[in-house]
Parts: structure tokens; C-alpha cells; sequence
């Protein structure tokens, strides 16, 4: 790598770093903070990440997710700058390594996205908090999906640029596979919440059934 494109990667790394001990802070303090203010609730079911939003310090809630945001947007950013100007050092991979460029500035607004459905939380909008959450979570998935593959199918091929490595694919699939563990975690956990407590509040919607709960 020439240094200018050590010095972008780097700022990707960071980028993503910041993000992720970001939110790691985020969910583990929330989580502290919702099992401290209602114990009770754990007798019923396990809480989701967006009830423990919910409560506690809502004004350090909102700041973790402006710099998780913005370590997304500045790691996404990097990585947009990255790939164009390998779209014009490797030709014949150009569709490949456009599409990872198009796949990086469709991550910009998620950063955006995320801040905003920590800020609003299930007692701002229930509805709006779970759209949100969905948006971020599925789209996320998606792009993850994409780029991954991208990855694979470029690695093989002659000339292909270096930063395409077996651990970028591993990295990927395993985000994949933890998404996919969470979601079916979340759905499970919500059934079993549902049938252990009973469903007191008969509404329709994802958002609407899970700010149901809020209050029971």
C-alpha cells in the first residue's frame, strides 16, 4: 500500500473502532441501568436492547450514539475515498470495487440513522423507534451482504487489490452470523416474553406490540 492509502485505511479503522466502543459502552451501561432501575422486570423477561433505552441516563445515551454514528460516517467515508481510487487502479475490477464504493456511501446516512433511534426511544415514538431500528438494522445486514460478497468473488481473480484478505471475508461472515443470531434471539425472546407475562395490550404493529410492554 502507498501511504496515502495507509492513511485512508487507517482512518477507516478508526472510524469503525470508535463505533464499536461506542456502542459497546452504550449497551453495556444501558443495560446496567435498566437492570438497577427495574429488577422486577427480569422475573417477567429478558429486556431488549430498546427498553433499556428507554430509561436511565437518556443525555449520555444520546451522546455514545452521536460518536457511534459519526465513527460509522467517518469509517464508511474512508473506505468510499478507499475504493474509488481503486476503481481507477484495477480496471478489471471496476464493477466489483464500484459496487463496494456504492455499498460504503449507502452506509453514510446509517451512522444517522442510528443516532436518531437511540434519541428516540420507545417512550418518544414507539412506531418511530422501531422503524428505525429496522431501517439500521436490515440495511446494515444488507450492505454487510454485499460487500462480502463482493469481497469473495473479487479475492480469487488476478490482480485483485490487497485489501480484499481472507480476514475481511471472515470479519464479514461473522458479523453476518451474530446478526442473524441476534435476530433470532430477539424474536424468540419477544415470544417467550409475550407468553409468560401474557398479552395485556392487544395492538397491531412490531413497534406498537413492543412499546405495549413498556409500561407493563
Amino acid at each position: 500500500m502507498s501511504g496515502a492509502r495507509t492513511s485512508i485505511w487507517g482512518l477507516a479503522v478508526l472510524g469503525f473502532w470508535v463505533m464499536l466502543l461506542a456502542n459497546v459502552v452504550l449497551v453495556v451501561y444501558a443495560g446496567l441501568q435498566f437492570a438497577q432501575s427495574r429488577p422486577d422486570y427480569f422475573a417477567r423477561a429478558w429486556p431488549t436492547f430498546s427498553r433499556t433505552l428507554s430509561g436511565g441516563n437518556l443525555t449520555l445515551y444520546q451522546w455514545l450514539a452521536g460518536i457511534g454514528g459519526a465513527g460509522l460516517i467517518c469509517g464508511a467515508a474512508a473506505v468510499a475515498r478507499m475504493r474509488w481510487r481503486q476503481v481507477c487502479e484495477f480496471p478489471a475490477h471496476r464493477k466489483l470495487l464500484s459496487t463496494l464504493a456504492a455499498c460504503a456511501i449507502l452506509t453514510l446516512p446509517m451512522g444517522v440513522v442510528h443516532y436518531f433511534h437511540v434519541v428516540i426511544n420507545l417512550r418518544v415514538s414507539g412506531p418511530v423507534h422501531m422503524l428505525l431500528s429496522y431501517v439500521f438494522f436490515f440495511g446494515m445486514t444488507l450492505l454487510i451482504i454485499v460487500d462480502t460478497s463482493c469481497s469473495a468473488a473479487m479475492r480469487p481473480a488476478a490482480g485483485a487489490p490487497s485489501g480484499t484478505s481472507r480476514l475481511h471475508r471472515r470479519i464479514g461472515v461473522g458479523v453476518l452470523g451474530s446478526g442473524l443470531a441476534f435476530w433470532l434471539l430477539f424474536l424468540c425472546g419477544d415470544r417467550l416474553g409475550r407468553a409468560r407475562a401474557g398479552v395485556r395490550h392487544p395492538v397491531r404493529g412490531a413497534g406498537a406490540r413492543v412499546f405495549s410492554y413498556e409500561n407493563g
